[in-house]
């Protein structure tokens, strides 16, 4: 009992030092600190999640993009050359029997309806095709032109 006695003065000090507000306010502290730990982690590891999310998705979709318009390139050059090697483009750089009306329409309608279809192909981007006849000083396009055929233009590129 004389250990008790001695302890007691020093057990109410300790109660009278924190009222029970102190107590739970102290208790309420120690348990959010936990929480707030946890969150602040979470909150880091979901942000880094979403951020190589978001890299990866721009990463796609620059690749598609990319191979879209590398696609589109082969596609112009490929319908290009095909056009270059035409008949109907090859007449109408060399025809010089511009007499005859109908040959002269018919020759233009058939390159500009080549060159329609091959622009209707794909609208994602559209395209501009102009075949230039240097014999004649004539151009066919797919595109409304606003100046007519320009020698000085051509040697200037």
């Amino acid at each position: 009992m004389h250990i008790w006695k001695r302890l007691m003065p020093f057990q109410g000090t300790t109660r009278s030092r924190f009222s029970l507000f102190a107590k739970i306010n102290l208790l309420i502290v120690v348990l959010f600190i936990p929480i707030l730990i946890m969150y602040t982690y979470s909150n880091n590891v979901t942000y880094d999640v979403v951020s190589k999310e978001l890299q990866i998705s721009n990463t796609k979709q620059l690749t598609f993009l990319s191979s879209q318009i590398d696609s589109r390139i082969n596609q112009m050059m490929d319908f290009s050359l095909i056009l270059s090697r035409d008949p109907n483009v090859r007449a109408f750089n060399g025809l010089n029997m511009w007499d005859d009306r109908y040959d002269r329409m018919q020759t233009r309608y058939v390159i500009q309806e080549k060159m329609t279809l091959q622009t209707g192909v794909t609208d994602i981007w559209p395209t501009r095709y102009a075949v230039y006849s240097q014999q004649n000083k004539d151009v066919i396009a797919n595109y409304n032109q606003t100046t007519g055929y320009d020698e000085a233009y051509l040697k200037k590129i």
